[in-house]
């Protein structure tokens, strides 16, 4: 769970920040890599970290290992993975780049419904790495399903609405303003999204 959370939370800001600021695609990216590096020592690696949290040569060296081993080594070992602290960077991984990818999809691009593709992947991916238990896994697809519905009606109700806006203004809004409270608003419903798609696999 506090791996996954860190995930949606650092993703989540992360893809605000571009948005509010216009970054570009690579920037983002290239600021998702070094946050994962910073906050990856903290999340999977604390035992071998300075302080707890300053990632060590060591500690660089296993995160950049983890990106393509952690996965071989979850399929390998049986869940849940209670005593497998490093395996934590898992869930990490998965939530921050699907975080990343929807909220920014979600704020950036007209067709927002391509956000929810980056959750269904998530969703998928966490329950095949999740304890199997029949229940939870059902359950929190069907929850992300139910939010994700809600997200889209929501989104066409504020779009068909500022279209509204725009033709009793008699003009076009301002190209890139949007108000703070949309953004923040989509945002969040998409993290949620994210979030619970991402809960099976811790």
């Amino acid at each position: 769970w506090i791996a996954a959370a860190a995930g949606i939370l650092l993703g989540g800001g992360l893809a605000i920040l571009g948005a509010l600021r216009r970054w570009r695609v690579l920037s983002i990216a290239a600021l998702t890599v070094v946050s994962y590096f910073l906050f990856g020592a903290v999340v999977a690696f604390r035992e071998q970290a300075i302080l707890g949290f300053v990632p060590t040569l060591d500690v660089l060296l296993q995160l950049a290992l983890s990106v393509a081993q952690v996965w071989k080594q979850m399929l390998t070992l049986p869940a849940p993975f209670t005593g497998f602290a490093q395996l934590a960077i898992g869930p990490f991984i998965l939530t921050l780049i699907a975080t990343v990818v929807a909220v920014s999809l979600a704020l950036r691009v007209r067709r927002f419904a391509f956000a929810l593709v980056p959750m269904v992947v998530s969703l998928l991916l966490s329950t095949a790495f999740s304890t199997y238990l029949g229940f939870f896994p059902a359950f929190t697809g069907a929850a992300s399903m139910a939010v994700a519905v809600g997200w889209v009606v929501w989104r066409v109700h504020t779009a068909r609405a500022a279209e509204g806006a725009e033709l009793v203004v008699g003009g076009a809004a301002e190209p890139g303003v949007r108000p703070a409270a949309a953004l923040a608003a989509a945002a969040l419903v998409v993290v949620a999204a994210v979030g619970g798609g991402a809960a099976a696999a811790v």
